[in-house]
């Protein structure tokens, strides 16, 4: 069994994290250990910034973002 939170320490920052569950879906670009602002939203605003996402609940997003203004 991989422990999450050793697996969260060996991540190279910046990196983008993704999570989902039955309610919420987003993606945070994480800049240093639970640090970072989301950029996909579902549940969390665009921009909401934090310093203590539960970064060992992200998987490492390894899809494509598209960023654009209306």
């Amino acid at each position: 069994m991989i422990n999450a939170q050793e697996t969260a320490r060996k991540r190279k920052y910046p990196y983008i994290g993704y999570f989902h569950n039955e309610k919420e879906e987003y993606c945070v670009l994480f800049t240093k250990p639970s640090t970072g602002v989301c950029i996909v939203e579902d549940y969390w605003p665009i921009g909401e910034y934090s310093a203590s996402w539960m970064e060992e609940n992200f998987i490492p997003f390894d899809g494509e973002i598209t960023l654009s203004n209306d």
